[in-house]
């Protein structure tokens, strides 16, 4: 399920060249986690969708905020 907000919030970014991390930038700002939380959360979920049997290739986010 984390998956599928994550993707649905990332779809909410503004346009742009390169899709925007929003998701990441939330987790960061509206959750007050750390930079070092939101960088293992974002490797868990990429292990993750890399382990299921359909998974598609995540495109490559442009980092929205710091």
């Amino acid at each position: 399920m984390l998956l599928e907000m994550r993707n649905r919030i990332n779809r909410l970014s503004p346009p742009a060249p390169q899709p925007l991390d929003l998701f990441s930038c939330l987790l960061r700002h509206r959750l007050k986690l750390s930079v070092g939380e939101v960088a293992r959360i974002k490797d868990s979920l990429q292990m993750f969708n890399s382990k299921l049997p359909n998974a598609s290739p995540e495109p490559e986010l442009a980092q929205l905020c710091s």
